[in-house]
């Protein structure tokens, strides 16, 4: 798994994850220090853009489960937004019953307008 991770400003401090690939148990655990990382510089919002993602394991979705679930009482309603997940993704979250702790977006112009980030050109896909 390949991963870009863009730090968008405008308030909400919003972080941007494209991962690539596979998201599995050592992928995971990478993400996860990543992002941790960059929580220092005060993001509030947290936006995984799914488009390019194949599959995603039971522990790559459990570290996406307890960083929404754990966001959601530190940073209120809506910390985290899922674009374009695979239907094998999506049918898995509404199997689960976890669909209350994700937005789910079609694309990232829309991730964007629910926070109400204005976006750029080098920005868009």
């Amino acid at each position: 798994m390949d991963a870009d991770l863009k730090l968008l400003t405008e308030p909400p401090v919003t972080l941007l994850v494209h991962p690539r690939g596979y998201i599995e148990t050592a992928q995971a655990r990478i993400l996860r220090e990543r992002i941790k990382e960059i929580e220092k510089q005060g993001i509030r919002r947290i936006i995984f853009d799914l488009t390019d993602v194949q599959f995603i394991s039971s522990t790559g979705l459990s570290f996406m489960v307890t960083y929404a679930a754990s966001k959601r009482e530190e940073w209120g309603p809506e910390p985290v937004v899922l674009v374009n997940p695979s239907p094998t993704v999506r049918e898995t979250i509404k199997i689960l019953g976890i669909e209350s702790l994700f937005v789910i977006e079609k694309d990232i112009r829309s991730a964007f307008a629910r926070y109400g980030i204005e976006e750029t050109e080098s920005e868009s896909r």
